[in-house]
């Protein structure tokens, strides 16, 4: 997540400001790192995270991975084959009015103290 952030939203590699900035982590398993500071980082940074979590992973990671927002924001499926039992209600959560609503509140913040 941490190289993600620092090789990727980034302005100069394409990253517009207008747009929402959003991160989906995928994973099966628990990571080798502390979560929580990278976390801390791409909230700071108003990114939005979402997670999917396959068969092994780690719920109480997740939850720190995709800090709370006000829409679903962590997704879990049995295996990678059963992705289909999320698909509609992951692809509704990262395209809603909730999500965008997030970004524009983070945008206008940052802005406001430019």
């Amino acid at each position: 997540m941490s190289y993600v952030l620092k090789e990727l939203f980034q302005e100069s590699l394409g990253m517009r400001q207008e747009v929402p900035h959003v991160l989906v982590l995928l994973t099966d398993g628990r990571a080798v790192d502390d979560v929580a500071q990278p976390s801390r980082i791409a909230q700071a940074y108003g990114v939005s995270v979402l997670a999917i979590g396959v068969a092994n992973a780690d719920m109480d990671e997740l939850k720190k991975i995709a800090y709370p927002a006000s829409y679903q924001n962590i997704f879990y499926a049995r295996d990678f084959d059963d992705f289909s039992s999320i698909e509609r209600e992951f692809i509704s959560n990262i395209c809603s009015e909730a999500l965008l609503s997030e970004f524009r509140q983070h945008y206008e913040v940052q802005n406001t103290h430019v």
